[in-house]
């Protein structure tokens, strides 16, 4: 690699923001890529569609190949933008869209300077070409290497895709992949890489490129715009740190503006420096936002000008809430800290900080998740699942869990089942009559600090007549909030009982006495409480949250999308009526399922259907994104998605009209709210979902995905003496944008028109006026 050539790894996590910047050069107007001669690539074949009647194949159905390694001109050090046009012969019959395009630019060693992969979901429609970007930095010239390759990805290898009509058994799949693994793309082809084949003779389904460019995007660039914090709390101050570099090879003076965005169009200054950059400097500067006022989601754009001119931009996006609960976005859990330092808990907090997770929770951590929360040494092994852990690594994990902004809830249990392990039933031992006849095996409590491979536990019920065990758990649970400061406790025991209101409300006034921020959730199934009111309505107090595990059955049982989200609804109606919060744990964390076995649309639309539903994910134990970024979307977003001022809209087909549009939206009435910011004023919310084109959880084995809507016009009819401001479609398809529609106000309606719904657009319509809606 040559010196000076290199990309920063923050320019990696802001680069899609700068796919939507105004000026870049169009495809035509850049430097044109050889793709079609390039030393290494796929054969050639003829396509009409193509700019010059050729184009470059490689054969998609084997498990990875690369299209073409293209030599660029010689690039001066800059900001640059690649760009090529991609299409695939077939789309529908991928199966469970495994397969990832990756663009990459390297230097002529081979070494990556800057890649992006692209999952097939972003291929709108079979035999189309579209255009794909990569943002990308040079600090030295360079004649880098243009490179597009696929691969299959998943834990376990897989057979190459199936042909309609096709299902071979396991024997000739084995053999089949076999093969073609033996085989080089030519030989497979069966063609000389200089003859062009025509398309239609291909016997399998292509990758294919026929144009690609780099545009220079400028000298300037953000390297660095990032938040201290993924949520604080109203009041607090977040601390941004700010790097701006200079590519070029002349002395640059340039205007930098901050500034703090939320709502639909609310916006404040934050800060304004020019600055003064040699060539190949990089400036670096804090700032501060003191958050008075604030709430929900927000935006931290940072634009550089030169001579009045923007030559650069770059956002970063928190939340601000004093519950937790209100903006949760579960990230991966944590089981063992035995072995956590305080180099790993920063980097740990960081990589879930820089995938918008603002919660982990401690699962089956503790020496006994009922009466023994704060360990007496510092090894330890926990009470269920028999995972390791220590104080020290659990400490130094929610300092900088706490530090990132990322809120830690500790997994604790109320009854059953009870105490757990070797302190589980040294707890039994001391107090027999607290605990009704249970479980234990004496083997496996002899070498419960000794036999690593022990992951089933000793359990015994709680008495549940008496108030003495759960005055023991309520101390120990303060006791362990001040060794280790939690912010919230999960319970994993069933409320349906009747004298659950009396255990919980002892407990948690002991608790909140001493913590009156402590925050509480329960997995519980919603459906069960309804009737449990009394205990219902005391889960949900002060913003509690309710998760429902029961959503990651839906695969298995072949649920219907309709009532998988009729389950939704009906939970957030029930929840939010009585002041909580929800959340769903995702079939995409079943353990049993493999990720190779849930399609992967199907986990696009389990994030969509989530949050258009008012809901938030429990875990996230991936942070892989197989389409768009909706957790950073959701960050943006929050008050439109989770602020329980809103309710339903009623009769909202009187209300809304989609014209012949209303087909393809998904239950959209369903998806349609009333919010009120403020007295005064109020927001119509709602979700346009293109309708998934399975009927039930699991089915796309193929990856049938429905094609994009174009140009949907609405019409809103809105109540006497009502004003409307202006109307906002969001998205975070493919990247996060906020747009504001053109408006035609009539006598008592609006009309507008939202241009595009690939899979998911929120639409809101800001509204003046004390008229009743509902």
């Amino acid at each position: 690699m040559r010196p000076g050539v290199r990309i920063g790894s923050e320019f990696l996590v802001l680069a899609g923001l700068v796919l939507a910047q105004p000026g870049s050069a169009g495809l035509a107007e850049g430097i044109l890529v050889d793709i079609l001669s390039a030393s290494e690539r796929a054969p050639l074949c003829e396509d009409p569609d193509s700019k010059s009647g050729k184009a470059v194949a490689g054969n998609f159905d084997l498990p990875r190949g690369t299209l073409l390694r293209a030599l660029c001109p010689s690039l001066q050090p800059g900001f640059y933008l690649a760009r090529i046009r991609l299409k695939l012969t077939e789309i529908a019959t991928l199966q469970s869209s495994r397969q990832s395009v990756n663009l990459s630019i390297r230097d002529d060693g081979g070494q990556a300077l800057f890649s992006r992969g692209f999952s097939i979901l972003h291929f709108e429609a079979s035999g189309q070409y579209q255009e794909f970007a990569l943002p990308f930095r040079l600090d030295a010239y360079c004649e880098p290497v243009l490179e597009v390759s696929w691969e299959w990805t998943g834990r376990k290898q897989v057979p190459p895709v199936l042909r309609p009509g096709q299902v071979p058994d396991a024997e000739s799949v084995a053999q089949n992949l076999a093969e073609e693994q033996d085989k080089s793309e030519e030989k497979d082809l069966g063609v000389d890489l200089e003859i062009p084949v025509k398309i239609g003779s291909l016997q399998h389904a292509a990758l294919i490129a026929d144009q690609a460019s780099i545009d220079r995007l400028g000298d300037l660039g953000f390297v660095r715009v990032e938040a201290d914090r993924i949520r604080y709390r109203p009041g607090e101050t977040a601390r941004i740190a700010v790097a701006l570099h200079h590519a070029g090879p002349d002395v640059r003076s340039a205007h930098i503006r901050t500034l703090l965005l939320g709502g639909l169009y609310e916006a404040r200054g934050l800060d304004a420096r020019d600055l003064s950059l040699a060539p190949g400097q990089t400036a670096e500067f804090e700032l501060q936002a003191r958050l008075d006022g604030c709430l929900w989601g927000y935006e931290v754009r940072c634009v550089a000008e030169l001579d009045g001119t923007e030559a650069a931009r770059a956002s970063e996006f928190f939340t601000v809430h004093d519950n937790p609960w209100a903006v949760s976005l579960g990230a991966q859990t944590i089981n063992s800290t035995r072995g956590i330092t305080p180099a790993s808990a920063v980097q740990a907090a960081s990589e879930r900080k820089r995938s918008y997770g603002n919660r982990v929770e401690f699962v089956f951590w503790a020496p006994d998740d009922f009466g023994h929360l704060t360990p007496d040494t510092d090894l330890f092994y926990g009470g269920q699942m028999h995972f390791h852990g220590n104080v020290s690594g659990t400490r130094a994990a929610i300092q900088a869990f706490h530090q990132a902004g990322i809120f830690t809830s500790l997994y604790t249990k109320l009854w059953e089942p009870g105490p757990g392990g070797k302190a589980g039933y040294e707890l039994i031992r001391q107090n027999p009559d607290w605990f009704a006849t249970g479980f234990y095996d004496v083997a496996q409590l002899d070498r419960w600090d000794t036999d690593d491979t022990l992951m089933a536990w000793p359990q015994a019920d709680v008495r549940r007549d008496i108030d003495e065990p759960f005055q023991h758990h309520a101390s120990e649970l303060v006791r362990s909030i001040q060794a280790f400061e939690w912010d919230a406790a999960r319970y994993d025991s069933p409320m349906d009982r009747p004298e659950a209101a009396r255990v919980l409300r002892l407990v948690k006034e002991t608790v909140n006495h001493a913590f009156p921020a402590f925050q509480w959730g329960y997995n519980v199934t919603a459906y069960k409480m309804l009737e449990f009111p009394e205990t219902f309505s005391l889960l949900c107090e002060n913003g509690g949250m309710i998760m429902e595990e029961y959503n990651l059955a839906a695969p298995d049982q072949g649920w219907t999308w309709d009532y998988y989200t009729g389950r939704h609804r009906s939970i957030r109606s029930w929840v939010r009526e009585r002041g909580g919060h929800g959340e769903l744990i995702s079939f995409g964390e079943n353990f049993s399922l493999s990720d190779e076995e849930v399609p992967r649309i199907d986990l696009v639309y389990q994030d969509i259907f989530t949050l258009a539903a008012q809901l938030h994910w429990a875990y996230r134990q991936s942070s892989t994104l197989y389409y768009a970024h909706y957790p950073r979307f959701a960050t943006r977003f929050a008050g439109f998605l989770w602020d329980n001022r809103s309710e339903p809209l009623k009769n909202p087909r009187d209300r809304i009209d989609l014209g012949e549009h209303s087909e393809h939206f998904f239950a959209w009435p369903e998806y349609a709210y009333l919010r009120q910011p403020e007295p005064g004023r109020r927001q119509l919310i709602f979700h346009l979902i293109n309708a998934p084109a399975s009927t039930r959880v699991g089915e796309a084995k193929h990856c049938p995905v429905p094609p994009p809507r174009s140009r949907i016009p609405l019409s809103i009819r809105i109540p006497p003496k009502t004003q409307v401001r202006g109307a906002w479609a969001a998205t975070a398809e493919p990247e996060l944008a906020l747009d504001r529609l053109e408006v035609q106000t009539e006598k008592d309606s609006v009309r507008f028109t939202v241009p595009r719904v690939r899979f998911w657009t929120l639409v809101v319509v800001d509204i003046d006026g004390e008229e009743p809606w509902n």
